[in-house]
């Protein structure tokens, strides 16, 4: 009996599938952590120590690394919650950073933030290394543990969502399904996400969305197999 059911056995296990996994929107914060540690190591080797109560601090010796940092954040947090089409994205943050880099190499933040009432931005070494440790620690748990709890696996055929912990397996007929991808965004689905898009899949004429896969990394690369995948036919086993 064992060598009657092996040839099958290795039919099944050589299927060939695609398995797609959508991710978090802190996928696309990986540049805030990495700036961070930048911003730590520019303060390590041209910071000034001072003394705080009774511990040294190390800071950097003006306020244009703690501005630059500020802006990062507050830019992640524009591009991460809101939608823009073409090279807007683009354009807004290249004209951003631009400007940024540009008054920090003019040594002009310390005077517009005097116009607010002798403000400064002051971050210590401490605080890089703090914030962009613990956004890592985060970063890696939700990327590489939380997004991998689901998954959509393609087969030719079948799509099933299938869950690593306590929830119910669907499954899809491949017939009458349509794929189709949204990288709208040009410096969120290239620039930070490595190609990255999101994936629709909803029966032909668009009359019903079976589901929305976000943020699938290496998207036209899938899609082209997915598409080879769906035109083959599943081999129906024969009877001996």
């Amino acid at each position: 009996m064992a060598t009657a059911t092996q040839p099958h056995e290795m039919r099944v296990a050589k299927v060939p599938q695609v398995i797609l996994f959508g991710h978090s929107w802190i996928f696309y914060w990986w540049p805030v952590w990495a700036i961070g540690y930048l911003m730590a190591l520019l303060t390590r080797m041209h910071g000034v120590q001072i003394q705080v109560g009774d511990r040294p601090v190390l800071l950097s010796a003006g306020p244009n690394l703690g501005v630059i940092f500020s802006l990062v954040i507050l830019g992640m947090i524009i591009l991460t919650n809101t939608r823009m089409r073409g090279l807007a994205s683009l354009v807004l943050v290249l004209g951003g950073a631009f400007i940024t880099l540009l008054f920090a190499y003019l040594d002009w933040w310390p005077s517009i933030l005097r116009w607010f009432g002798e403000l400064t931005v002051f971050m210590d070494m401490g605080f890089y290394l703090f914030l962009s440790t613990g956004l890592l620690i985060v970063w890696l748990v939700v990327v590489v543990v939380f997004d991998h709890l689901s998954f959509w696996r393609v087969r030719p055929g079948q799509i099933t969502h299938e869950f690593v912990i306590g929830a119910v397996e669907s499954s899809y007929d491949t017939d009458g399904i349509v794929f189709s991808k949204d990288q709208s965004d040009l410096f969120r689905n290239w620039v930070l996400g490595l190609g990255s898009g999101d994936l629709k899949m909803q029966t032909q004429g668009g009359r019903g969305v079976v589901a929305t896969i976000s943020n699938v990394l290496f998207l036209n690369a899938r899609m082209k197999r997915i598409q080879q995948l769906i035109a083959t036919k599943p081999e129906v086993p024969q009877e001996a």
